[in-house]
């Protein structure tokens, strides 16, 4: 029968594969192929290093898979014929090469049925070579990509096999660009490509030469920066060097390296000057780091500085010349010193001992034995989670564990924004509202401190938080950890509000704004994302925009203001990239999308339509005042309940309709908390309030709210 014959043909279609290459990479595509039915007959990699296997090797040894290390395969230019030798022994019908640092020869490139394919970290034919990622980001380009071609004599000019891309977001670097989308879609796009070529139906599509490119591979020598050229081309030429080989900058008469740069928009925060050569003025040293100007006046920022020495330091502490005392451990502290020595000594396995002066990076480590540095301890250490830019920062055992116990105290945080005064007020009324003493306590301070210490306290036991996602996750582990108190979350949300064409058009559009620019978006149950039917979107958009334009912006404690300004300078900075995310990717802009000229933090109220369900903006929380809307096909009910479901979060939700049978039988299928039928923001103390998936659980407010803070006790007594 047909799914007998398909069976027959999923088992027909494998190949023997030769995996020539190394790094991470090489092992995910080497257990992915696996996993498909391909058999890889033989593995060629790179030599021990220090000491240490190649994670292909390491992978492969222990699957059984034979596996080749050649220091190389050819010699003045000619293959080395035992290496030749031992390649074809394995019988090969397909070379797959997903990263490959060795000259292979072409009789070897040729040898197989199938031939040879390579992956390639760039949309050819832009960017051949060895440095495809950096060049990506030093010329500005929009979008970025990866290519699967068929090898050939020439660099990186074979045939196209297939090729996908990805928008640059403004502040991409090296790592993030590969780790978001070049190395998980580049191994599943590699397994993709593979099972085509057995299947038949893989094309081999001519590279064409126009807008073809050849960029070098980047050496510290050749990775000044020339700052007598405009921000933007400073920025891109920054952290198209980050990390490797390091863009860098004569300041204060030494030679610097630059990490971690993002673009300023708004207004330069205030901070010490300092002298940079070439620069049209003088840096500044600013709380958020070291503040570049460019030869059109812009400013971008940079995060993080290193020496000639090696030290790396946050910019913002350039002129803090007081060392840190050294911290005197507690015994848990120690404990877990030595779990993390453990964790080193299994990366640096080449290293006899670890002991207080080991550095990692001298001892062998590269970029992706940071990345499982940072993986181990977040797995194995009470759940801190590191930046891969602090294992830099820190590169000796002793320095690395200092710095790792001040984070987990919540004493090496960025400085946080504390806003005590109104909590403290509220103690206040509670006096003398006569509450007796002890039912209410305030502690001010900051979520890092503060809220991780009653996390982790073991008398504690309930806790309630209101925040993040991410963060709730960090609570919800220290809670289990310390003493498995109970805890209720109440986290981010991307709530969807669903408008039929049969609703009242004016309640749609005020309710509608409502839902997204109450309280200038920082609200947690605001309208993430609006689903307009098709027939009444463009009169809706029309009719948003027209009121939008009637908007006050002012003074928040101006009875007569519609919308005042974001809480901080980095919120504003945050919402102007999302708003440029969504551009870049496609959504159009009808209205806002920029900061307000004028004294404050104010973004204009803004709207984006034709937002595509893949988009960063249809998927990620704002937390500013951007209306974000999709369209759906008249009557497609059940299309569009999938699509607003289609979300972790689950928060609230609205529907406006006049059909009540339509609205209950919406509201019943919406996957949120709370749902709001022709209204929205209007919760009631009597009605539980909470979320679902990762918005949270737990109730606030009505009967509900008081058991999260009760216990049932069962109590048997027997006469």
């Amino acid at each position: 029968n047909e799914k007998f014959k398909s069976s027959i043909a999923y088992y027909q279609n494998k190949l023997k594969l030769a995996l020539i290459g190394q790094s991470l990479f090489g092992q995910e595509v080497y257990t992915n192929v696996r996993k498909q039915g391909h058999k890889v007959v033989g593995v060629f990699t790179v030599p021990d290093k220090d000491g240490k296997a190649d994670p292909l090797a390491v992978v492969a040894e222990k699957d059984g898979t034979p596996v080749f290390k050649f220091p190389r395969w050819r010699v003045k230019g000619k293959p080395i014929p035992e290496v030749v030798e031992a390649y074809k022994a394995v019988g090969a019908e397909l070379n797959v090469m997903p990263f490959c640092s060795q000259f292979i020869p072409m009789n070897v490139i040729d040898f197989p049925k199938h031939g040879s394919i390579i992956y390639h970290p760039s949309i050819l034919p832009r960017h051949r070579g060895a440095s495809a990622i950096n060049w990506t980001l030093i010329e500005g380009d929009k979008k970025a990509g990866f290519s699967i071609f068929w090898a050939d004599d020439g660099l990186d000019t074979g045939p196209i096999l297939l090729q996908k891309e990805c928008p640059v977001e403004p502040n991409d670097t090296v790592d993030t660009l590969y780790n978001r989308f070049l190395f998980p879609e580049g191994i599943k796009a590699m397994v993709e490509a593979v099972q085509l070529i057995a299947d038949g139906k893989a094309p081999k599509i001519p590279q064409s030469e126009e807008g073809a490119s050849y960029e070098g591979i980047q050496k510290k020598s050749n990775a000044k920066v020339n700052m007598a050229q405009p921000t933007e081309v400073i920025h891109n030429w920054i952290r198209g060097h980050d990390k490797v080989p390091g863009a860098w900058a004569v300041i204060d008469g030494k030679p610097v390296t630059l990490y971690s740069s993002s673009m300023l928009s708004g207004s330069v925060p205030t901070g010490q000057p300092i002298e940079v050569e070439g620069a049209s003025q003088p840096g500044l040293i600013a709380k958020s780091g070291l503040i570049l100007f460019g030869s059109d006046g812009k400013a971008l920022q940079v995060k993080n500085l290193q020496f000639e020495d090696g030290k790396m330091i946050p910019a913002s502490k350039y002129f803090s010349s007081e060392e840190t005392a050294s911290l005197d451990l507690t015994d848990d502290e120690k404990k877990m010193a030595e779990e993390i020595r453990v964790i080193w000594k299994g990366i640096l396995s080449n290293v006899p001992a670890i002991d207080d002066t080991t550095d990692f990076f001298k001892s062998g480590a590269a970029s992706m034995d940071v990345v499982r540095l940072v993986e181990e301890l977040k797995q194995k250490c009470g759940g801190v989670q590191l930046q891969n830019e602090d294992v830099y920062m820190a590169t000796t055992f002793q320095s690395f564990i200092q710095m790792f116990v001040r984070r987990l105290r919540g004493e090496d945080q960025e400085e946080e924004l504390v806003t005590p005064l109104t909590a403290l007020k509220f103690a206040e009324l509670t006096v003398k509202a006569g509450i007796p003493k002890g039912v209410i306590n305030i502690v001010p301070g900051s979520g890092g401190l503060v809220g991780q210490r009653m996390s982790d306290h073991n008398d504690i036991r309930k806790l309630g938080f209101t925040g993040s996602t991410p963060i709730g996750k960090q609570i919800m582990k220290s809670c289990a950890v310390s003493n498995l108190k109970k805890v209720s979350l109440e986290l981010g949300g991307k709530s969807p509000l669903i408008i039929f064409s049969d609703c009242d058009m004016d309640k749609a559009v005020r309710m509608g704004m409502s839902s997204v620019y109450f309280n200038k978006g920082e609200n947690c149950i605001a309208a993430g994302r609006l689903f307009v039917e098709e027939s009444i979107h463009d009169e809706y958009i029309r009719r948003v925009v027209e009121e939008i334009k009637k908007m006050k912006i002012g003074d928040p404690l101006d009875r007569s203001t519609d919308h005042g300004p974001q809480n901080h300078k980095a919120h504003l900075d945050k919402l102007v990239e999302y708003c440029e995310i969504g551009v870049k990717e496609g959504a159009m802009l009808v209205y806002g999308g920029r900061q307000v000229d004028r004294p404050g933090f104010f973004m204009e109220p803004t709207v984006f339509t034709d937002v595509e369900d893949h988009m960063f903006i249809a998927k990620e929380e704002s937390f500013g005042p951007v209306m974000v809307v999709s369209k759906f096909k008249d009557g497609d009910v059940d299309g569009v309940l999938s699509r607003a479901n289609n979300t972790e979060f689950g928060l609230a939700s609205g529907v406006f309709t006049r059909d009540i049978n339509k609205a209950m039988y919406v509201s019943e299928r919406l996957e949120a908390g709370t749902v709001f039928v022709n209204t929205y923001n209007k919760t009631d103390v009597a009605a539980p309030f909470g979320g679902f998936k990762q918005s949270g659980f737990g109730k606030d407010l009505g009967e509900e709210a008081l058991h999260e803070y009760l216990r049932t006790k069962a109590v048997t007594v027997e006469y």
